[in-house]
């Protein structure tokens, strides 16, 4: 199915298809998308960068508390920063930082799914305030998907609109 339920909190985007390693899930590469003249890489970060993706990702955690229950193991920023160092030490997972025009604009967390060693999924994927609704999520999210060509799944908390807004583009 396109879109079904997943945990009863997020709603499945990508299934395990195969993606065309040329092509875009969801119309990312659609006449319809509206380019940026911005310069976007996409840099997998060293543990030397570790206090970067923790500042980027607290605020990412301020955000999401928005969308879940209080008590909740998101809410836990404490676990959930001691979590990040697997992004350094097991091979399964990798961290990226998102640069647009030499300025960090957010990360990208990409781990092979428990279970399916074929299967990548994002694992969480934020972009800074000021560089929202430019488009540069979206290009940032396609020199990922080029680095691991192959089966993807895709996830986001269905309360959280304005991503889900995103990830059906």
């Amino acid at each position: 199915a396109y879109m079904r339920a997943y945990n009863h909190t997020s709603v499945l985007l990508a299934s395990t298809g195969e993606l065309p390693h040329s092509g875009r899930p969801f119309g990312l590469a659609s006449k319809d998308s509206v380019e940026v003249n911005v310069d976007i890489k996409v840099h997998e970060t060293a543990a030397d960068l570790a206090p970067t993706l923790v500042d980027l990702y607290r605020l990412y955690v301020q955000e999401m508390a928005l969308y879940v229950e209080p008590g909740s193991g998101m809410a836990d920023i404490d676990q959930r920063l001691r979590d990040l160092s697997k992004y350094w030490d097991d091979e399964a997972h990798r961290a990226y930082l998102i640069y647009a025009c030499g300025e960090i604009a957010g990360f990208c967390l990409v781990r092979k799914y428990p279970g399916e060693a074929a299967t990548h999924d994002i694992d969480q994927f934020f972009i800074v305030d000021a560089f929202k609704r430019k488009g540069i999520g979206r290009l940032a999210l396609r020199q990922i998907l080029d680095l691991y060509p192959g089966k993807w799944l895709i996830r986001v908390l269905k309360e959280n609109e304005r991503a889900l807004l995103f990830w059906r583009q």
